[in-house]
């Protein structure tokens, strides 16, 4: 994970890990600055007085599998020392011992049976977070910030969408989240080769209409120029991508983004596949592939041979990132082909009317990662006043930007990083050189400043920046928060889905490449209520009308 926002995006993706800690393989780093009774207190801008302590104190926080080429540990971050000076908490960072994801579960299996647990863990949560707080290995937060977190309390559960996608379903806050901005997560959609547009004389598509009448002057009037017919319209690594044109039905069918959502003018939970305008969206997508307008090796592409193509100069459009997907291939492209010109597009405009997000992270403030305190915790108000003043001015400059004066200045009320940074004296990228300063580039409990990241991104395009902007001006009423199901609903939505899932998906393929006649779409809808769709339907209904209660 190179670059900041790249690794923000993907975190949502990234499975629950864990380390195992002392006698189960992990690896303790204790910090810089023991507290010290003879440091002068003073009142910190978040309420809370510093140094938190008046003698020697530590607390220990788990992280992720942190690899860095400029530091070893957290504890040679300057601005983790910065804030154990100033807050006088000798912090024991403690990292997994492998990065390998089976291997963590695994050794967080362990540490769980062990009940051998640090004062804070930090991870990704999502969906299990209730559960943690039900077996006794994270404790409540409600009245410990109500007390002395009050940055938290003003800054994070001051805001009402913040507020309710922390909280669990009965009220409950286990959490110091991780809060993203506005536009923080989003990072991927449609990617069109403009330079083929301006030859054709053509406009982006922003309806279903114009891209068909786009893909076909890219399959019929020879774009790249070689005189042969040689141009895909529109690729896609497996299929996924495609999917992603539901939203101009006003439904979504993606089963990795997720098919459930909810109907944007009642509101009411639906399943993308088994509403009557998905027949309509693969008859669609069925016309463009007998048609030659979709790669007709969709199924077997993955990210190398997706690469092949674009960088082959055969490819017209496919569904990709700003970061690893149009940014790499801009760079790659700026010397070989000084034309080449790969932009964003916005989610089309179909039937349903608007330019629907199907990408349920866009619309997070809080992905599902944040700290929590452990039962094991011997000091939890100690512990929260430390999280507390990650949010305050102070911790958020330190935790995003690194030492003022070191790794960036103020200049007309804007931070701006120093050359130390951006012209690394050893050699090393913006982003790799400010790690040694501050973990911006890694989630946190705190608010991430976007432009921070973006200050990093000395080489990338115009085109990156402009993408997020043209992604996220879609409508996102379609989009799913992270609901909780009980246990009970957990399992019995887990079982019949496995099975939905992948008969889906099989005639989805089946339906797209005419294998399957669309005059079989009631048979599939009825066999797909015979699987238990429906009951999948109303638990999720229930997990959304809980989340929609939360205040």
């Amino acid at each position: 994970m190179k670059k900041y926002l790249r690794m923000t995006a993907l975190s949502l993706s990234v499975v629950m890990a864990f380390s195992l800690f002392t006698g189960c393989g992990g690896k303790k780093e204790t910090g810089t600055n023991p507290g010290t009774s003879t440091q002068t207190s003073t009142q910190s801008a978040s309420g809370n007085t510093l140094p938190l302590v008046t003698k020697p104190t530590k607390v220990s926080i788990w992280q992720q599998n942190y690899q860095s080429k400029t530091v070893k540990s957290y504890s040679e971050i300057l601005a983790h020392q910065e804030i154990e000076k100033r807050t006088g908490v000798t912090i024991e960072w403690i990292h997994p011992a492998s990065s390998d994801p089976t291997a963590i579960r695994e050794q967080f299996n362990l540490m769980i049976a062990s009940n051998d647990l640090p004062d804070i863990i930090f991870n990704g949560w999502n969906t299990t977070l209730s559960k943690y707080v039900d077996d006794k290995v994270i404790i409540k937060l409600n009245d410990l910030i109500d007390k002395y977190a009050p940055d938290v309390k003003q800054k994070v559960l001051g805001n009402a969408k913040i507020k309710q996608q922390l909280m669990l379903d009965d009220g409950t806050i286990a959490m110091f989240p991780q809060v993203t901005a506005e536009l923080g997560n989003v990072y991927r959609g449609y990617l069109i080769r403009q330079d083929w547009l301006d030859k054709l004389g053509l406009k982006a598509p922003t309806t279903i209409d114009e891209w068909y009448t786009v893909l076909k002057a890219f399959k019929e009037r020879d774009p790249n120029g070689n005189g042969k017919a040689d141009e895909i319209p529109l690729s896609d690594e497996k299929g996924t991508g495609l999917l992603n044109f539901a939203g101009a039905w006003g439904i979504r069918a993606n089963k990795d983004l997720g098919c459930f959502a909810p109907n944007p003018k009642t509101g009411k939970i639906t399943y993308g596949p088994i509403e009557p305008s998905y027949k309509d969206f693969i008859s669609t997508m069925a016309k463009w592939y007998k048609e030659g307008l979709i790669d007709s090796e969709y199924g077997i592409v993955d990210r190398k041979v997706m690469d092949s193509k674009v960088l082959g100069n055969t490819v017209g459009a496919l569904w990709g990132t700003n970061s690893s997907y149009m940014s790499v291939y801009l760079n790659l492209m700026k010397d070989k082909d000084p034309k080449f010109n790969i932009v964003a597009v916005p989610f089309p405009i179909g039937p349903a009317g608007k330019s629907y997000d199907t990408f349920d992270s866009n619309a997070l403030h809080v992905p599902g990662y944040g700290g929590a305190i452990t039962t094991k915790c011997k000091d939890p108000v100690l512990a929260t006043k430390l999280c507390n003043y990650f949010y305050s001015d102070e911790g958020d400059a330190l935790l995003n930007w690194g030492i003022e004066g070191q790794s960036y200045t103020v200049e007309n009320g804007k931070k701006k990083y120093t050359d130390a940074v951006m012209k690394s004296p050893d050699g090393k990228t913006p982003a790799e050189a400010v790690v040694k300063y501050t973990n911006n580039q890694n989630g946190w409990m705190k608010f991430i400043d976007q432009s921070a990241g973006d200050g990093l991104l000395l080489n990338y395009p115009q085109q990156y920046f402009d993408a997020r902007k043209i992604w996220g001006s879609a409508d996102r009423s379609m989009l799913m928060p992270i609901v909780t199901p009980t246990a009970e609903e957990n399992q019995r939505f887990t079982n019949i889905m496995s099975e939905i899932n992948t008969y889906t998906d099989t005639m989805y393929h089946k339906f797209l490449m005419g294998r399957e006649p669309i005059e079989k779409y009631d048979e599939f809808v009825n066999t797909l209520k015979k699987m238990g769709i429906e009951e999948a339907i109303k638990i999720q209904q229930a997990a959304y009308e809980r989340y929609k209660a939360r205040k």
